[in-house]
Formats: structure tokens, C-alpha cells, sequence
């Protein structure tokens, strides 16, 4: 007599690849598995339709994500960023999982024909300028050269340059989880208000530690 085979809870229960792992900004952005089973909760949306209507209406073009782990702040990011990507296809699958088409103040606020240049950046215990420099070469697809030493504002001349060759489209960074190091500013900052195509977005988790940006501590490049 056979005995039965009994099931285990794999057998029964599927977890879907979004919940089976982090989303990181710097490596999911325009990978179209990273948006399968993503859900645009309430929140979402409101963090989106707001940040809409700043950019539309006002000339704030800088914006802090604040949140504990797990809150899907990095899983919005990658959608939202997926919707701007030069990848038409991906930014069709990505405007469908935001319901995008039921907010009419994304298209004024990110207006897009070829796509955005996308720069994702993560941080971590070393020179802000320097990462986000590097992670601009990788989005321009050049390498990084070790010789030069950017400063902030042969950084920020940069991505104006950027997002000024893209006129009907524009230019989004984003800065997520900064450790800043001990030997940092008390206040950094980025923000580019003089230039209404490039949208910087810094975004950030609430850290136990003391180096953390927060909305007492942002990042300042100007």
C-alpha cells in the first residue's frame, strides 16, 4: 500500500518574484519583470498625483521619499521611472500598473517622447558627488574616468546640459537610502529649480542611524 503523498505549502502558496527579494532603483529600472504582480496601492497614488501637480504648477523639482523598509518606496520608484525609460514597450506595461491614464497631470508633468535619461543612484559611505557621478556615466553608457575628480558643480552643469538635449523630454536622478559619511555637511541639497525638464529626486528610508537623509536631512549639491 502507497502511502499519500502529502503537500507542502510550496505546493499550495506561489510568492510572487516582486515580494522574494529588495528592489533596488540602481539595477530593476528597466528590467520589465521588476513591474510583474506590482500593485499601486492608494499611497502610491497620492505620492504620485502630488508630486504631478508640484512639478506642473510650482517650481519645486525636488522631492524626499520617506518610509520603513518594506513600504514600497523603491518598487514605486522603479515604476515610476519605468514610465518615463526610453524603452517604449516597458513604459506602456509601467503606465498600466500606475494607472496613469486616470491621471491627467503625469502628462503635463512628465511630458515624453523618447524617454527620460534615467540616472539611479544608491548610496553609500562615501563621496555623494562621486556616486552620482558615476552612476551618470553608466546612464550615458561611458565609464567612469578615475583621473578626474567632479565637483558639484561641473555635476550639476552636466545634468542641466542633459536635460537641456532632451527638450521634450528631460532628465530624473534618483538618490535612494544615502549613508552619508561622518566627515559630511550637516545640510546638502539638490535641487534644480532654474530648469523646468530636469526633475531630481532624492529618495530616502528612515535609518537607525544618524547619517540618514530625512526631511531634517537632505542632500545639497548647490
Amino acid at each position: 500500500m502507497t502511502e499519500k503523498k502529502q503537500q507542502a505549502l510550496t505546493d499550495i502558496v506561489q510568492i510572487s518574484r516582486q515580494y522574494q527579494r529588495s528592489i533596488r532603483v540602481d539595477a530593476d529600472i528597466g528590467r520589465a519583470d521588476a513591474l510583474s504582480g506590482y500593485i499601486c496601492h492608494a499611497t502610491a497614488a497620492s505620492v504620485i498625483e502630488g508630486m504631478c501637480r508640484q512639478i506642473a504648477d510650482t517650481n519645486q523639482r525636488c522631492f524626499t521619499w520617506t518610509g520603513p523598509f518594506g513600504g514600497g518606496k523603491s518598487s514605486l520608484a522603479v515604476a515610476l521611472a519605468s514610465a518615463l525609460h526610453p524603452d517604449k514597450a516597458l513604459r506602456v506595461k509601467a503606465r498600466q500598473a500606475l494607472h496613469l491614464d486616470s491621471k491627467p497631470y503625469f502628462d503635463r508633468a512628465f511630458p515624453v517622447q523618447k524617454g527620460w535619461l534615467i540616472v539611479p543612484a544608491v548610496g553609500r559611505r562615501s563621496s555623494v558627488v562621486a556616486e552620482l557621478h558615476a552612476a551618470l556615466r553608466k546612464a550615458q553608457g561611458k565609464t567612469v574616468d578615475g583621473r578626474s575628480k567632479p565637483t558639484s558643480q561641473s555635476l550639476i552643469a552636466e545634468l542641466l546640459e542633459e536635460a537641456k538635449s532632451r527638450p521634450r523630454d528631460g532628465a530624473l536622478v534618483w538618490a535612494s537610502s544615502w549613508r552619508l559619511p561622518p566627515s559630511a555637511p550637516e545640510t546638502m541639497s539638490i535641487s534644480f529649480k532654474s530648469s523646468p525638464r530636469l526633475r531630481l529626486a532624492p529618495k530616502a528610508a528612515w535609518w537607525s542611524s544618524a547619517c540618514c537623509i530625512s526631511p531634517s536631512r537632505s542632500i545639497r549639491l548647490a
